[in-house]
This record gives C-alpha cells, structure tokens and sequence, in this order.
C-alpha cells in the first residue's frame, strides 16, 4: 500500500512544485493495494489534482524593500551546473535562497568561438532605489 513511483502529469506548476508534491505524497500516501483471486497484493495507479494555495494571513506580509545594492557572483561550469556562489554586500531584503541551485546542469553553458562549451564567472547587481511616483 505504499506508493513505488510517482509522476506529475500537467499543470502549471513549477517542476520545484511538482516535485515537492510527488516527494510528499510518496512519503505520506497509503493505499489499500487491490488482491488478484489467491489474495496476492498488486500494483496498482492512482491520479489526483493537487491544489497548492498560499494562506490568507500570508499573502502580503513581506516587508518593504530597503535602499541598496547587490552583487551576485557565480561560476558557471562548461556542463551549465553552477561551482560556487556568493553575494556581496547585501544591504537588499535577503532574496529567499539566492544562491541554492540543483544538482548537475541549470543553465544553458556558455560557448567559446568555435561553439565548444566554456566555464565562465558570472557578475549581476541589483540595485533598489525607493521614489515618489510620477502622479
């Protein structure tokens, strides 16, 4: 009665999404298994619609911005997986898990003149200003 494989199926979630839910269901779901005519268990497949909903008493409770700036620094590998990641002086609201990627590739690997796939470093900076608006 416990789930051996699960596979998301349509939807617009994203695959981080899809996955939490398969890793959650497998982990919690339990089924009465069917019997064939001896009384021997066999598999069997199951399919629901899973609607996530971000709690009433949650939605808008972020906090403002503050004025600032952020330098983001990576190495992207020649497989596109990022090696190393760090962010320098953040002043910014903290961006929830900036720096924490999945294993193996992620992006797209960069290319050098003959199309062969290169590791490169790679800077970003945000920067946040706070005005009155225009009207």
């Amino acid at each position: 009665g416990i789930v051996s494989s699960c596979e998301p199926v349509g939807g617009s979630a994203p695959k981080e999404l899809k996955d939490l839910t398969c890793q959650l269901g497998s982990q919690r779901a339990r089924f009465v298994p069917p019997r064939n005519a001896s009384g021997d268990p066999l598999t069997g497949s199951y399919t629901a619609t899973v609607m996530w909903q971000i709690p009433k008493e949650k939605r808008g409770s972020m906090p403002f911005p503050e004025e600032g700036s952020r330098t983001q620094e990576m190495v992207i590998e020649a497989d596109g997986s990022v090696s190393s990641c760090t962010v320098e002086r953040e002043k910014l609201l903290s961006a929830v898990q900036i720096c924490e990627f999945p294993e193996g590739p992620v992006f797209q690997p960069f290319r050098d003149e003959d199309g062969k796939p290169v590791r490169k470093r790679v800077r970003t900076k945000t920067i946040v200003t706070i005005e009155d608006p225009d009207n």
